[in-house]
């Protein structure tokens, strides 16, 4: 399970179980994509993963390096640097998006991201997710994401990222740019 963090108190922790999956999609952003001050504009509304003929829209951004997933609402505009990772956190269901390596339900250990799955960020840029491996690892502590810091409040503990965390599927292979259609 890993904790969400939002400003409101009704939020609990989230868990994945044998019809819903938690999962993380990792977006890197090039320079090309950047405005004027080198950094990305994206509210979570402009990024959907497609899978099955539904939408599902991010629940919020992981803080790989902490473990929180920090609640964003979908026109919550987030400010992301360049060329830095940014994971995206969507509550889907299983047979929806997953599929078992080894021909089972896709609630077995091995799993791998469903044919025809793609995640689509701003209608610009589509990146095709099916036979992708899925990981309960993130590869690395580096978030693209610029938080505000927390001013006098404690930080809030996430569980290891190796512990059972939101399973993530490995980033697109084509980055996130202003040029890709």
């Amino acid at each position: 399970m890993v904790p969400i963090k939002d400003e409101r108190d009704n939020l609990k922790p989230l868990a994945s179980n044998p019809q819903r999956a938690i999962i993380a999609i990792r977006v890197q952003f090039t320079d090309n994509a950047t405005d004027s001050d080198k950094h990305i504009r994206l509210a979570p509304v402009g990024v959907r993963l497609v899978a099955n003929g539904k939408n599902y829209l991010p629940l919020g951004t992981l803080d790989a390096q902490s473990g929180v997933v920090y609640a964003n609402k979908p026109d919550d505009f987030l400010v992301i640097e360049p060329n830095k990772p940014v994971d995206f956190v969507f509550d889907v269901a299983r047979e929806d998006v997953l599929k078992s390596t080894s021909g089972g339900k896709p609630n077995d250990k091995e799993l791998e991201v469903a044919n025809g799955v793609f995640v689509e960020v701003k209608r610009l840029v589509r990146a095709g997710l099916g036979g992708k491996k899925v990981s309960s690892a993130i590869e690395s502590s580096e978030s693209g994401v610029i938080r505000k810091t927390e001013s006098g409040g404690s930080k809030v503990e996430g569980v290891p990222l190796n512990a059972g965390a939101p399973a993530a599927a490995e980033a697109p292979a084509t980055p996130a740019t202003k040029e890709n259609k």
